[in-house]
C-alpha cells in the first residue's frame, strides 16, 4: 500500500493540557507538537476529560472523550470504545505515554488493521495491557524524547530521537535582561521526584526563589515550606501565556534540579536567553554542553547547585553570553516545527526533515 501524500495523524494522550489534566510536560508536549504538525498535515489531538468536547485550535482538531474505565483506578490510564472512529480516521497513530490503556487499544487496533502506531514515553502512564501481552512489538516504532528516556531498551529500525521544541516567537529574550539581584525560578510540578528540596537547600537567605507550579503532594509542600523558613522562597500556581514568558525573562536563571527526560521549562527558558541549571543525569546533557550553553550539576548535590547559582550571580556578562548561545541552539534545532518534521520523517511519509539533531 502506498503512503498517503497528506497523512492524517492522530496524537493520543491520557489527559489534554489544562485544568482537566495535570499541567504536566507530557500533556503540553503533545499539544505543542500536534499544533505544529497541523500546519503540515491533517492532525487530531485526542485526550480524556470529565466532559466530552470537540473544538479546534487553528488547524488542529481537539477531542476530549469521557473515560469508560473506573475513574479512580484508571485516572492516568483512560480508554473508551469511542476511540475506534478516531483510529479509523487516522493514517498513523502516535501514542503519548506507552503504558496506558489507550495506547494498548491503539496497538491492538494497529495490529488488527495493519495501521502504523508510534509511541513516545514521557515517563508516565499507569495500568495497561502491556502487563499481560508484549504489545510494544506491535508498534511501528518508538519516538524517544531523548536517549536518556530510551534507557536500556534497544532501538528499532523506525525508532528516532525527536527531542522537544519551543515556540521561539512566543518565548523570546526581554529587551533588557534582569539584574544580578533577580531571583531563581523553578517551573514544574512540585513533587519529590522533581528534587525541589535540593533547590531550596541550595539558595542562600539573600537569593529570591520562585517555585512556580502545581503541588499534588500536600505533605511534600509542607516539608518544603519548613525547609524554606528564613529564606526568600515563594510558591505560586502555574502561569500560562505572556505571564509565563515574563517569568522566564525576569529570572536570574531557571533551575530544574531533578532528573528529567528533557525538561520543557528549560528549553523555554533557553529560548528566552536565560541561563539554565539542570541535572547532569538526564536528556538535556545529551544535546547541550556544560559551561557553553547550559550549566549542569550532579543529582542530589545542593552544594554544587549553590555554586552554579553563585557563578551566575557573580558573572553576569558570561551568564548572558551562555544564555544567548542557548537561544541560538534552540532556534536552530528545537522548534516545534523541527520536532514535527522529525516525527513525519520517522513515520516514513516522506517529510523532508532529518531525524538527527546536530
Amino acid at each position: 500500500m502506498s503512503a498517503p501524500s497528506h497523512p492524517r495523524v492522530l496524537h493520543l494522550v491520557p489527559q489534554l493540557f489544562g485544568p482537566e489534566g495535570l499541567f504536566g510536560g507530557a500533556e503540553r508536549y503533545a499539544l505543542e507538537l500536534a499544533l505544529a504538525m497541523s500546519a503540515r498535515v491533517p492532525t487530531r489531538l485526542l485526550g480524556f476529560g470529565d466532559v466530552p468536547r470537540r473544538d479546534c485550535r487553528g488547524a488542529l482538531d481537539l477531542v476530549a472523550l469521557r473515560n469508560q474505565l473506573p475513574a479512580r483506578r484508571f485516572a492516568t490510564s483512560p480508554a473508551s470504545l469511542a476511540l475506534w472512529p478516531h483510529f479509523r480516521w487516522a493514517d498513523v497513530i502516535h501514542g503519548h505515554q506507552i503504558y496506558t490503556m489507550g495506547s494498548s487499544l491503539a496497538l491492538l487496533y494497529g495490529r488488527a488493521f495493519r495501521k502504523p502506531v508510534f509511541l513516545t514515553d514521557h515517563a508516565g502512564g499507569g495500568i495497561s495491557l502491556h502487563n499481560y501481552f508484549r504489545l510494544e512489538a506491535a508498534a511501528a516504532g518508538c519516538l524517544w524524547v531523548s536517549r536518556f528516556s530510551q534507557g536500556s531498551r534497544s532501538a528499532g529500525p523506525r525508532d528516532a530521537w525527536i527531542y522537544a521544541g519551543v515556540d521561539t516567537a512566543r518565548f523570546h529574550p526581554a529587551p533588557i535582561p534582569p539584574p544580578p539581584s533577580a531571583g531563581v525560578l523553578y517551573v514544574g510540578r512540585v513533587l519529590p521526584a522533581k528534587s525541589v528540596h535540593d533547590l531550596i537547600a541550595a539558595v542562600d537567605d539573600h537569593t529570591p526563589l520562585t517555585v512556580l507550579g502545581p503541588a499534588y503532594d500536600p505533605a511534600y509542600l509542607a516539608d518544603l515550606r519548613r525547609l524554606a523558613r528564613g529564606k526568600q522562597v515563594v510558591f505560586r500556581p502555574p502561569l500560562e501565556g505572556g505571564a509565563l514568558v515574563r517569568a522566564y525573562q525576569q529570572a536570574l536563571c531557571v533551575v530544574l534540579p531533578g532528573v528529567e527526560t528533557l525538561g520543557l521549562a528549560l528549553l523555554e527558558a533557553m529560548a528566552c536567553a536565560r541561563p539554565v541549571i539542570a541535572c547532569s543525569r538526564g536528556g538535556l546533557a545529551e544535546i547541550f554542553t556544560d559551561g557553553v550553553d547550559a550549566l549542569f550539576v550532579p543529582p542530589a548535590q545542593p552544594r554544587a547547585l549553590a555554586e552554579k547559582i553563585a557563578w551566575v550571580q557573580s558573572h553576569p556578562a558570561a551568564a548572558a553570553a551562555l544564555g544567548a548561545r542557548a537561544r541560538e541552539r534552540i532556534v536552530r534545532d528545537f522548534t516545534w516545527d523541527a520536532v514535527a518534521g522529525r516525527c513525519l520523517a520517522a513515520y516514513s511519509f516522506g517529510a523532508a526533515a532529518s531525524t538527527a539533531v546536530g
